[in-house]
């Protein structure tokens, strides 16, 4: 099943008595860049004003009242942004160097990743200078990790960087 609706779908939008029209696909605004909605729409029956658009994701969808024009190449398009966003999803899931991580209640930051006797190793630094490595597993392409080791900071440069990118993340968060 699609879960991205046609162009063209009347919807009613968190209980509002207005009924909206959708007109596109992932959309952000500019108050939130890095948010990006389902869908945006513009109020049915009045159409499209720009100071009138609409930008909500699928569960904010209370009631369907129509179903836009259909044909092979929406159905086709739609499928294939599906599968766009879940690839997309699985790799922003996966670990990387600069990922925070919440680990027992405290922040860390991977520093760098090792690979050694066919498994692949985490190297994260915590901001109270611990320096921990995880084992890095893979079950149903989730990742997770198992401590593995308690280290102190082998690497001082690398530690350094990790420390202050960990830095700017909580004083971004914080803004």
């Amino acid at each position: 099943m699609i879960k991205y609706k046609p162009i063209g779908t009347i919807v009613r939008i968190n209980g509002n008595k207005n009924l909206y029209m959708i007109t596109g696909y992932l959309k952000n605004n500019l108050k939130e860049p890095e948010k990006y909605y389902d869908y945006c729409g513009c109020n049915f029956p009045i159409g499209f004003e720009k100071e009138n658009i609409m930008l909500f994701d699928d569960k904010d969808i209370d009631v369907v009242m129509f179903i836009g024009y259909q044909n092979n190449d929406s159905i086709e398009f739609r499928k294939k942004l599906e599968e766009q966003l879940k690839k997309d999803n699985e790799e922003q899931n996966k670990l990387s160097i600069g990922s925070v991580l919440e680990i027992d209640g405290k922040e860390g930051v991977v520093c760098f990743f090792e690979n050694y006797k066919n498994k692949k190793y985490a190297n994260i630094a915590f901001d109270n200078n611990e320096y921990k490595i995880y084992r890095v597993e893979t079950d149903n392409d989730e990742e997770y990790l198992t401590l593995e080791t308690n280290h102190d900071i082998i690497n001082e440069l690398v530690a350094k960087w990790a420390l202050e990118t960990l830095k700017e993340i909580k004083e971004e968060k914080n803004e």
